[in-house]
């Protein structure tokens, strides 16, 4: 313990003070301080206020993950309690929350939801269901949104560069000045979805269904087709691998039995 300044005597506390008459109280108290300064304890009370606040630190600590999985069970809950709602309801930013956490959002009820503007970048959305969804300029750019029901969402200007949507279900939805370069739209189902002006750029679409889809003004350089149901109905495989040749016939015929 550092050892405290012995305050001034009286009479040169005085000549100090303008008015000592009014200052005495204070120079009584830092005297009294002084005094129990020396007191052991008073000492243990100090080291056990200094203490307590190491106590506090730990145990604040070793709480974080509890603290963690409350603040997700309540994302959750409120997620859950607003399904089939058509407003906000505080989802995007309990999304949010939970995808920087890196928390799995495969399965969430979001069917009719208003998620304009929501960030979730890479997140996980497998099986999700966005069935009319208010997407429009949201990010999610690398998310994995395979087998998700996005049909007759409204995602206009939204990036979904580079995202997984293996299998996902696009029918109807409006993807006009969508940016889905290099996304992978395997298998998708994009029956008359409105990609008008969209960036299909570097996309895959093998196996996906065009028919009666919008692409007039997309950019569709370096897309992979192969399989892929064109608007009209005609079966596009200009990018399929060639087919394996078949085998030359042996130039012996074969011995007689």
């Amino acid at each position: 313990m550092a050892e405290r300044e012995r305050p001034m005597d009286w009479e040169d506390w005085k000549w100090l003070h303008r008015w000592p008459r009014l200052t005495i109280i204070e120079w009584w108290l830092e005297w009294l301080v002084y005094w129990c300064r020396g007191l052991a304890i008073f000492e243990v009370l100090e080291f056990a206020g200094r203490a307590s606040v190491l106590v506090a630190l730990i145990v604040w600590i070793s709480e974080a993950g509890d603290r963690e999985k409350q603040k997700h069970y309540r994302a959750w809950e409120l997620i859950n309690s607003a399904r089939g709602s058509t407003g906000d309801g505080g989802r995007r930013d309990a999304l949010q929350d939970l995808n920087e956490d890196k928390v799995d959002l495969s399965g969430a009820p979001l069917d009719k939801a208003y998620l304009d503007g929501v960030q979730l970048q890479n997140a996980r959305l497998l099986i999700t269901g966005l069935n009319q969804a208010a997407l429009n300029r949201a990010n999610l750019s690398g998310a994995y949104l395979g087998w998700a029901d996005l049909s007759r969402a409204a995602l206009f200007a939204a990036n979904l560069s580079g995202a997984s949507l293996v299998r996902a279900n696009l029918s109807g939805a409006y993807l006009v000045r969508a940016n889905l370069s290099g996304a992978y739209l395997t298998e998708a189902n994009l029956i008359k979805a409105g990609l008008s002006e969209a960036d299909l750029s570097g996309a895959d679409l093998s196996g996906a269904n065009l028919e009666a889809a919008n692409l007039s003004g997309a950019s569709l350089e370096r897309v992979k087709f192969c399989r892929t149901t064109m608007p009209d109905g005609t079966l596009n495989n200009r990018d399929c691998p060639p087919e394996p040749a078949p085998p030359e016939p042996s130039e012996t015929p074969p011995a007689p039995n």
